[in-house]
């Protein structure tokens, strides 16, 4: 899970992700900086913190939450990811995946 703290901007966090496998893109860094919606910000989802693995979900939209599987769920999740991606053809990944280093 990532390191999280507040972005300037006010309803949002910065999240830094250590990564360990990458499914779209199919490639990028050990490590992912990201500003995201705060899930906490009307209710929409539990507060991030430090943790245990998990497959990271990244909305092209930015003002909607990140989806965050963890065991068990998580392989079930990514098996679904994978069997869509053929549907998406050549569809490029939004701009933040795009420029991530």
């Amino acid at each position: 899970m990532p390191a999280v703290r507040d972005a300037p901007e006010p309803g949002r966090l910065r999240v830094t992700f250590a990564v360990d496998d990458w499914i779209r893109p199919a490639e990028g860094g050990a490590r992912v900086d990201l500003d995201v919606a705060d899930p906490r910000v009307d209710g929409l989802g539990a507060p991030w913190d430090e943790g245990p693995h998990a497959l990271i979900v990244v909305p092209a939209r930015e003002d909607l939450i990140v989806d965050v599987f963890e065991a068990p769920e998580l392989a079930e999740r990514r098996a679904e990811i994978e069997a869509l991606l053929p549907v998406t053809g050549d569809v490029p990944c939004p701009p933040p995946w795009r420029e991530t280093p």
